[in-house]
């Protein structure tokens, strides 16, 4: 490979998302890259398409069966790769100056592990929503923790970069199931002992739509996930003891907040069936609370902060109230429930 910058685009059944964004990568003003995508089993004419691609610079990397999503990205560690690369969401854009901004902030900071640059959120037609919130121009594993758990930062799997060789050092993407909290936990191995740049222009874009794959991961997902996601921050703290306190400040009002939004999940996911939540679902909160901030389960059941919560509760603990919400969701949503 003689090009700077690998690009791998993950995809199942992307459909005109995909070709936006293969796109958008032939656009780039630099054109020193290779396109390598990881089809992934799709059926809705995706392979195909990519198949007419002509254009040298793309690979595509077909699978005869579709792979669980941490397979499929697994198999970028395995990967010949250029000396920078980068994974994208095939949902998501590059804009024309995508590996240019990039390049200058590498030649700016060569000392940095891990880069990024500002971005916006589309919706699904790929009108702007809004634009990140602003990043600081250089960030350690720390700062960026502290800013990720008290909600100043906006980050995703799309649009860093870092080099290939970092990569494989740590062992790739972290391939725990569906993947949750799996990028974070790649971002802070890449930035132990370093840290991240961030260039100040906006340079891609981040899709919001009901079929990207973080939408669809249930809550049980995330709650399955809390487990290697926390063993790993005590594991990288311990060797980092500004990681340590920041965890320490930050880890257990940001993990409560999610226990809660998973709670909640999980109760509107009871109710919508007619059932009663089950307790082994609560036992596996618990256990969680447990681990994200020990003692804390009593007043978390109990906080009048969580109102909106304790409505659904109440919601789904006696069988009338249950009964009409769940005979609305038929009627109004009657496709997305089972029937029965």
């Amino acid at each position: 490979m003689n090009a700077k910058f690998t690009i791998f685009v993950p995809v199942h059944n992307g459909g005109g998302h995909l070709k936006r964004c293969v796109e958008s990568v032939f656009a780039q003003t630099l054109q020193d890259f290779d396109l390598v995508v990881l089809e992934n089993g799709s059926t809705d004419g995706t392979r195909e398409w990519l198949a007419n691609v002509r254009d040298p610079r793309l690979k595509v990397l077909p699978s005869e069966r579709c792979l669980p999503i941490e397979e499929n990205w697994g198999r970028v560690l395995a990967q010949p790769k250029n000396e920078f690369m980068t994974i994208f969401g095939h949902d998501d854009l590059m804009d024309p100056n995508y590996l240019a901004v990039m390049d200058a902030a590498v030649r700016r900071h060569p000392d940095a592990s891990l880069y990024f640059a500002h971005f916006r959120y589309v919706d699904e037609a790929g009108q702007e929503l809004h634009a990140c919130r602003p990043l600081p121009e250089r960030e350690t594993a720390a700062e960026y923790l502290q800013g990720l758990y008290t909600r100043q930062r906006d980050t995703y799997g799309t649009g860093y970069l870092y080099r290939s060789a970092r990569y494989e050092s740590v062992g790739g993407m972290p391939l725990w199931r569906h993947l949750v909290f799996a990028d974070d936990a790649l971002w802070l191995k890449l930035m132990e002992g370093s840290w991240k740049a961030t260039a100040p222009e906006q340079c891609f874009a981040i899709r919001v739509h009901k079929g990207r794959y973080g939408e669809r991961a249930r809550w049980r997902d995330w709650a399955e996930g809390l487990a290697p996601y926390i063993a790993f921050l005590q594991a990288a703290a311990h060797r980092d003891p500004s990681l340590e306190k920041a965890l320490a400040a930050h880890g257990p009002g940001y993990f409560l907040e999610w226990c809660n939004s998973l709670y909640e999940s999980a109760l509107v996911e009871a109710s919508k069936r007619n059932q009663r939540l089950d307790p082994a679902d609560v036992s596996m909160l618990k256990e969680a609370i447990q681990i994200v901030a020990p003692g804390k389960w009593p007043q978390y059941h109990g906080n009048p902060r969580f109102r909106f919560r304790r409505r659904r509760e109440l919601l789904n603990q006696f069988r009338l109230p249950r009964w009409l919400y769940y005979r609305y969701r038929r009627l109004r949503y009657r496709s997305e429930l089972p029937a029965g």
